[in-house]
Parts: structure tokens; C-alpha cells; sequence
């Protein structure tokens, strides 16, 4: 009887220290999916899904070690949506929105799985594309501006609107630039032209 007693007893605090742990690794594994989500919702814009300015910066600073230690190249497209702030200042703010998001959607249509997407601040958005010459960015923001003009954004009220296209500058590692930040000057310089005419790819020199 005591023998059985004991073995109750023992079984007992066996499940306490069993469920015990089994609370630990519950709250350790909930911990640490809450530290990815937040490290993944710090560098995501929350609007677009896509990278914000500190993840741009991360991949860039990635992408830039690697082309450089393995003598590899990559390219950047600076991208600006013309028409925008008319749009914005027409239809209001939720039109904007529409139109940033559905302006995503299209573009992550045509981009390969290591291209990475970012959005720079407002209607600015910024392409960084591994093992791509300036002659394969240029084609593809080509394709873009191309996808874009015309393109009718719907919005939640019924109304619409087909006026946005795009000014694209092209920045290539190591051709236009041998640092990140000189990179990112001279996709800047190139856009600045691109936005003068719009509806343009303009490719740095």
C-alpha cells in the first residue's frame, strides 16, 4: 500500500516538473517568435510590406561585402512615382495608399527571389538587384515604367486613376560607384534627371 502510495506520489511530481518545463520551452519558443516578429516589423514599412529605410540598409550593406569580396557586381534602381502628389492632393490620402500598394504588387510581379524591394519614404522606392549589370536594370526598369504608364488604380470609393508613371535612375557596383553611399549618390543624381521629363530610365555615366 505504501509502496503504491510512493509510486502516486512520485508520478505526481513528475508531471509537475514534466508540465514544469513543458511552460518553459512554451514561453521560450513564444519569446523568441515575438523577437523575430518585432526584428521583422522594424525593418518592414508597414504600409507596403516591403523594406523599410533600415532594412534597405542592411541588404545594401550585405549586398555591397559580398559583390566586393567575391568581385561580383549588382545594380540599384531608384525609383520615384511621378503624379503621385497629385493624386494624393486629389483623391486623398486612402488613394495614395491604394496606389503605393497596388504599385508594389506590380512590381514584386516582375522581380526575381534574391531582388530585394524597399521603400526609401514616400513615393520614393529603391530596387537592389544581385548579379545585374547595368544593361539587365535598365531593361527591367524598362518593364516597369512600361507596366506602370496607363496602368488605373482603383480606389475603395469607385473612383480611379491612370496618370502615375515612373522616373527611374540606374546605379551599378563597382562601374558607377565603389561605395554604398557613393552608389545610392549617383542612382540619386540620375533620377533627378529621369524626374525632369518623366516617364524615363536614366542610367548613370
Amino acid at each position: 500500500m505504501r509502496v503504491r502510495e510512493g509510486l502516486t506520489a512520485l508520478k505526481g511530481k513528475f508531471r509537475a516538473i514534466f508540465g514544469f518545463f513543458v511552460g518553459v520551452l512554451s514561453a521560450l519558443l513564444y519569446s523568441r517568435q515575438q523577437v523575430e516578429r518585432y526584428k521583422k516589423e522594424a525593418r518592414t514599412d508597414f504600409l507596403t510590406g516591403v523594406l523599410n529605410p533600415r532594412g534597405l540598409t542592411e541588404v545594401l550593406d550585405y549586398e555591397f561585402q559580398r559583390a566586393k569580396r567575391f568581385g561580383r557586381f549588382f545594380s540599384i534602381l531608384m525609383i520615384d512615382l511621378d503624379y503621385f502628389k497629385e493624386a494624393n492632393d486629389r483623391f486623398g490620402h486612402a488613394a495614395g495608399d491604394a496606389i503605393l500598394k497596388g504599385f508594389v504588387r506590380l512590381t514584386l510581379e516582375e522581380i526575381r527571389a534574391i531582388d530585394t524591394f524597399a521603400r526609401k519614404g514616400g513615393d520614393e522606392f529603391i530596387l537592389i538587384l544581385p548579379e545585374t549589370g547595368s544593361k539587365g536594370a535598365k531593361i527591367l526598369a524598362e518593364r516597369l515604367c512600361g507596366k506602370i504608364s496607363g496602368y488605373k488604380f482603383q480606389f475603395s470609393h469607385g473612383k480611379s486613376f491612370a496618370g502615375i508613371t515612373l522616373s527611374i535612375g540606374v546605379a551599378t557596383f563597382p562601374d558607377h560607384a565603389k561605395t554604398v553611399k557613393a552608389l545610392l549618390e549617383a542612382a540619386d543624381r540620375v533620377v533627378y534627371e529621369a524626374k525632369k521629363r518623366r516617364n524615363q530610365v536614366v542610367v548613370f555615366r
